[in-house]
């Protein structure tokens, strides 16, 4: 995710100060060295550029870093489960049910998923969790429970409104429209569906991801603006953190997490970024990272914040 960071230069003639905005990718915000602990993920060949280690946050996160795993034998924990993946035609979304190994039935949902092509073994459905009076949807009749859901769904800014750079700009309108669509619909995603979890098996739990953004941390705001995105995703955190409690209290038991993508190529930051390069992933490569971190994930990691490379966040 982008923000503006006004940052104050002085030119080089008659000692005047000017204002300018930059436009500042979110990963490499600060300068300090990567912690040795937390080594680089080994870029894909998909990839299309070698991609650097996040830059640390200002503090520690909370739970140890995750070491990438493999999605096939976490799935293979679960032969009879299913999938299900909501933003299933956003740009991380769609990727990720095409990296998905064809064992597994899949539910794709989104707004559009019912008029969009999908291969055999996944299904789609239109539905919109953020809608004010959604209906509660349930899993299709043949479908075992599933092992792992996936939240993809997310809004950066609703045109015409644009990311709020200060507390002036701030829009009822868009405020809420942000707040429905990156928190209220993943807990109408979880009403639906959390009910169905499979068990664990094999000593494994079943997954809950929801995509996050290191943005919504309070913790690691050094910058300010975006007040719409950071604020609906920061109740998006605490949201799936209340999820991890709640349903682990009922001994359903399940690893949730928050992962923080990192700065993707895809529709929602195109206007800000120029294409696939430095710290801005492909999109096949972010939905790699974030399957890789669903296999590596242990009990441990339940209710914590992390980014792509598996480095803890703090809330």
């Amino acid at each position: 995710v982008l923000f503006m960071q006004a940052t104050r230069i002085r030119a080089a003639a008659g000692g005047r100060r000017l204002s300018q905005f930059g436009i500042l990718l979110l990963l490499p915000h600060c300068s300090r060295a990567f912690s040795a602990s937390i080594p680089p993920p080994t870029p894909l060949a998909f990839a299309g550029t070698s991609i650097p280690p996040p830059t640390p946050p200002a503090f520690a996160g909370t739970h140890e870093p995750i070491t990438h795993g493999d999605i096939a034998q976490f799935l293979d924990s679960f032969p009879s489960s299913s999938i299900v993946v909501t933003g299933a035609t956003s740009g991380i979304g769609s990727a990720i049910v095409s990296l998905l190994p064809s064992t597994h039935p899949i539910l794709a949902i989104s707004r559009s998923a019912a008029e969009t092509p999908f291969p055999p073994h996944v299904t789609a459905i239109s539905h919109d969790f953020a809608s004010p009076t959604p209906t509660p949807l349930s899993l299709p009749s043949s479908f075992p429970p599933p092992s792992l859901i996936i939240n993809c769904a997310a809004i950066l800014n609703a045109p015409p409104s644009a990311p709020e750079k200060n507390i002036k700009s701030v829009d009822h309108d868009h405020f809420s429209t942000s707040m429905n669509v990156n928190c209220y619909s993943l807990i109408s995603l979880y009403q639906s569906f959390l009910p169905f979890l499979h068990s664990p098996a094999s000593g494994r739990y079943p997954v809950v991801i929801n995509l996050s953004a290191r943005v919504g941390s309070i913790s690691d705001n050094r910058s300010g603006g975006w007040w719409s995105y950071r604020i609906s995703k920061t109740a998006s955190n605490h949201a799936q953190k209340l999820a991890h409690i709640e349903t682990n209290r009922q001994r359903h038991l399940a690893t949730f997490l928050s992962i923080h993508p990192g700065t993707t190529y895809t529709g929602l930051s195109e206007p800000f970024v120029k294409g696939v390069g430095g710290t801005v992933h492909s999109k096949e490569y972010t939905a790699d990272r974030v399957l890789g971190l669903v296999a590596g994930a242990e009990e441990e990691h339940s209710g914590g914040f992390f980014d792509w490379s598996g480095q803890s966040l703090p809330f």
